[in-house]
């Protein structure tokens, strides 16, 4: 049996507003590294590297939620409470239950899409793309000194 995945923002299970993720992606992925400090001697061949502490870039992430209503209204007042609650100041807590596993990210929305709807019979279906950033990633690196 598959494990429950649920998402939540700032304690908000996302389910409970009737939006629901349908991929995701970022959550795993090492973000890039940044370029680490080097010394290019003129008579020395190469360059010496600072690989002690590896550093890295903010990590993206993106949310492809779906919610489904008896209207058009209905969904795009679910997106629209999905985004009152990144839209506010400060970093939001973006918490990833898997099973009995929680993750937790600090991030802030950069980018989500209008809801594109689709009707079948009394049921309207509306699927939106949320992009976060989390400026600071910590959780997930290869370095065992993630701060």
């Amino acid at each position: 049996m598959a494990a429950r995945v649920t998402y939540s923002i700032d304690g908000t299970d996302l389910s409970k507003l009737g939006v629901y993720v349908e991929e995701a992606s970022g959550l795993f992925s090492v973000p890039k590294r940044k370029t680490p400090v080097s010394i290019d001697w003129p008579e020395h061949h190469g360059k010496i590297i600072d690989t002690a502490k590896p550093t890295y870039e903010e990590r993206e992430i993106t949310l492809k939620c779906i919610a489904s209503g008896s209207s058009g209204g209905d969904v795009g007042v679910k997106a629209g409470q999905v985004a009152g609650l990144l839209t506010s100041a400060g970093l939001h807590t973006l918490s990833v239950t898997i099973g009995t596993v929680t993750m937790e990210y600090d991030v802030y929305i950069t980018e989500m899409s209008d809801p594109y709807s689709t009707w079948g019979g009394n049921k309207v279906v509306g699927r939106f793309t949320i992009k976060l950033n989390e400026p600071e990633p910590s959780s997930f690196l290869p370095s065992s000194d993630a701060e």
